[in-house]
C-alpha cells in the first residue's frame, strides 16, 4: 500500500496525533517511550531523573515549524542556543532538579550529532526483542509444532537487511532461555539490573507490558495509542504513564479481550455455548455501519431489545468490549485520521423493563480507564419521559469529557444534524435500508479465514522486523539532541507505523475467526 506523505501531509489529522505533534505533546511522547523502553530493557541512555526533566528532551524542529505555521498553536516556542526547548511548561510538571551533568554535555554538543539509518536495527535491540522476550509474532497464535508442519519451501526464502526467513524459522525453535537466563547475558541493557528505576512500575511484569503493547496495536498507530492515554491524562506525564501500563496489565492479566476478539462470536454460536453472550448478537440489537459527519465510525444500539435478564453481566461485559475492539478495526488511523467511534442509542420504545444500569456503569469505566479517547459523539435518540429517572442515576458516573458529547435527539430532523441520510437506517427515516439481522454462522466461521502457511509465517516475520526497527528508532529519537536529527527519527518511526498498519491489515485473515460484522460485509479493514 502507498503510505501517506510524513510532515507535511495533505491529510487533516486531528490534533494531538503523532502527524500534528505539539511541542508539549512530543517531549511528553518521548518521556513514555523512553520510560516503557527503560522498563523493559532496552538501551537507552537516559537516567530516571533525566527522563522525569522535560529539558532533558529536544523538539523535534518540523514539529517546531508546524506549530509556529499552525494558527491553532497555542505554545510559544523560546529558542535556546543550541538546544531548541520550549518555554511553557505546567507548574506541577515543573523539573525538580536540573539536567545531569551527562546530559546537558549532550544537548550542549546537539549541533554534532549526525542521523543513523532506521533501516537496519541494532543488534542490542535485537537482543533484547528476540532472546529476552522471546518475542515473535507467530508464537502468540501457533506453537512449536504448527510452525514445523508448515512448508517453508511453498513460497521464496524471505530476505530482510539483517535475517533471513528460514533462519527466523529457526529462531522460533530455539528461544527455549528462560528470562532468567536471558537476563544475565543482557544484563547491561536490561531493567532487572535496574530496579530501582521501576519504581511504580514495579507491580507489573515488564514481560506482560511488552506483550500486551505489540499486541494491541492492529490497524491503528502504535504512537497515537501511547498518545490516547497523554491526553486522557491532561499532558500530565506520570498519570499518562500510570493509566497506559494498567490498561496494559489489564489486557495481558485481567480480561482476555484479545481472545476474545480472536474468537468472535462464531464458536460460541456453533457449540451452544455462552447463550446469553449469543443472544446479544441474536436478537439484532445492535450494528456497526455507516458514519457521523465527522466521519466516526457508528454504533448503534436498540435499548428495546435488550432485557438484563437474557444475559448474565459477564456475558453482557464480553459483548461489549468484543463490539468496541470490533469498532477499533473499522478505525483509519493513517489515510484519513478517524481514530474515534461515535455511538447511537436509540431509545424509540424503551421502557423500565429495558433499564439496566449495569452495563452502563461498566461501559463508562471501560472507556474512562482502558479505552481513553476513543468516543467521538453520543446520540440518545428518542429517548421517551420516563428515560428520566434512569439518566439521573446514570449522569453521575459520567467523566465532564464524555458528558460534554452526549447530545440528545429527537425525530430525523434532530439526528440528521449529526449523521447525513445515507448513514441514518431506514426505520430511524433515514436512506440506508441495508438488512441488519444477524448473519448466523456456520463451522466454517470457527476458523480464521486463511490457513496459517509459510504466507502467514512470512509476514510475521516482516511484523517482527519492522517493531524491532521501530523500536530502535524511537530511541534514537528519544536519545536525540539535534533538533533536525530528531526530525529524521521522527519521520523513520511514523513511517515504519504505516507499515506495521500495512502488516496487520495483511495479517487479520490468518487471525481472526470471521464476525458478524466480516459476515454481513460491513467491516473493511482499512487504515
Amino acid at each position: 500500500m502507498t503510505s501517506p506523505q510524513v510532515y507535511p501531509s495533505k491529510i487533516n489529522y486531528r490534533p494531538g496525533r503523532v502527524q500534528t505533534l505539539t511541542p508539549e505533546h512530543e517531549i511528553l511522547l518521548k518521556q513514555c517511550w523512553a520510560t516503557l523502553l527503560r522498563i523493559w530493557g532496552y538501551d537507552v541512555q537516559l537516567s530516571e531523573s533525566d527522563i522525569k526533566n522535560r529539558d532533558a528532551f529536544v523538539v523535534s524542529q518540523m514539529v517546531q515549524n508546524m506549530c509556529r505555521d499552525s494558527d491553532a498553536a497555542s505554545l510559544k516556542l523560546e529558542t535556546k542556543k543550541k538546544r531548541g526547548l520550549f518555554s511553557r511548561k505546567p507548574a506541577a510538571s515543573a523539573p525538580v532538579r536540573p539536567v545531569s551533568d551527562k546530559r546537558a554535555k549532550e544537548l550542549q554538543n546537539g549541533s554534532m550529532e549526525k542521523y543513523v539509518t532506521t533501516d537496519v536495527a541494532s543488534e542490542l535491540t535485537r537482543n533484547v526483542y528476540f532472546n529476552i522476550y522471546k518475542q515473535n509474532y507467530a508464537n502468540y497464535f501457533m506453537d512449536e509444532s504448527e510452525i514445523d508442519s508448515v512448508d517453508v519451501q511453498s513460497i521464496d526464502t524471505f530476505v530482510t537487511a539483517t535475517t533471513t526467513f528460514s533462519q527466523t524459522l529457526t529462531d522460533l525453535a530455539s528461544l527455549k532461555a528462560d528470562f532468567g537466563e536471558s537476563a544475565s547475558v543482557f544484563s547491561s541493557t536490561t531493567a532487572l539490573s535496574r530496579p530501582g528505576f521501576r519504581g511504580k512500575y514495579r507491580q507489573y511484569d515488564p514481560l506482560d507490558l511488552h506483550s500486551a503493547m505489540f499486541k494491541v496495536v492492529k490497524n491503528d498507530l502504535v504512537d497515537n495509542f501511547v498518545l490516547r492515554y497523554i491526553r486522557a491524562r491532561k499532558c500530565k506525564y506520570e498519570d499518562a504513564m500510570a493509566m497506559l501500563t494498567k490498561t496494559l496489565n489489564w489486557r495481558q492479566n485481567e480480561c482476555p479481550v484479545e481472545e476474545w476478539l480472536l474468537e468472535g462470536d462464531a464458536p460460541s454460536y456453533v457449540a451452544g455455548t455462552n447463550k446469553g453472550f449469543v443472544k446479544n448478537f441474536t436478537v439484532s440489537k445492535s450494528f456497526i455501519r455507516g458514519h457521523d459527519k465527522n466521519k466516526n465510525p457508528l454504533f448503534v444500539f436498540q435499548s428495546k431489545k435488550h432485557f438484563a435478564s437474557d444475559t448474565t453481566q459477564a456475558e453482557t461485559e464480553r459483548f461489549a468490549l468484543l463490539i468496541i475492539e470490533w469498532c477499533r478495526l473499522h478505525l483509519r488511523d493513517v489515510n484519513e485520521s478517524v481514530d474515534t467511534c461515535s455511538l447511537v442509542f436509540d431509545l424509540s420504545g424503551f421502557s423500565l423493563k429495558n433499564a439496566d444500569n449495569a452495563p452502563v456503569k461498566f461501559l463508562t469505566s471501560m472507556f474512562e480507564s482502558h479505552y481513553p479517547e476513543s468516543l467521538g459523539i453520543v446520540v440518545v435518540h428518542n429517548a421517551p419521559w420516563i428515560f428520566s429517572t434512569v439518566w439521573n442515576v446514570i449522569k453521575n458516573w459520567l467523566d465532564p469529557v464524555v458528558a460534554s458529547k452526549i447530545h440528545f435527539t429527537k425525530g430525523f430532523d434532530d439526528i440528521a444534524k449529526f449523521i447525513d441520510p445515507e448513514h441514518i437506517p431506514e426505520y430511524l427515516g433515514g436512506n440506508d435500508t441495508e438488512d441488519l439481522s444477524y448473519p448466523k454462522p456456520s463451522e466454517e466461521h470457527t476458523t480464521p479465514m486463511k490457513t496459517r502457511d509459510a504466507e502467514f509465517l512470512r509476514l510475521c516475520s516482516v511484523r517482527d522486523e519492522l517493531y524491532v526497527r521501530f523500536i530502535d528508532a524511537t530511541i534514537r529519537w528519544v536519545e536525540s539532541t539535534n533538533p533536525e536529527v530528531s526530525s529524521q527519527y521522527l519521520k523513520d518511526k511514523i513511517q515504519i507505523s504505516y507499515e506495521l498498519s500495512d502488516n496487520y491489515i495483511a495479517l487479520d485473515p490468518y487471525l481472526r475467526n470471521p464476525g458478524v460484522f466480516d459476515r454481513n460485509g460491513f467491516l473493511s479493514l482499512r487504515n
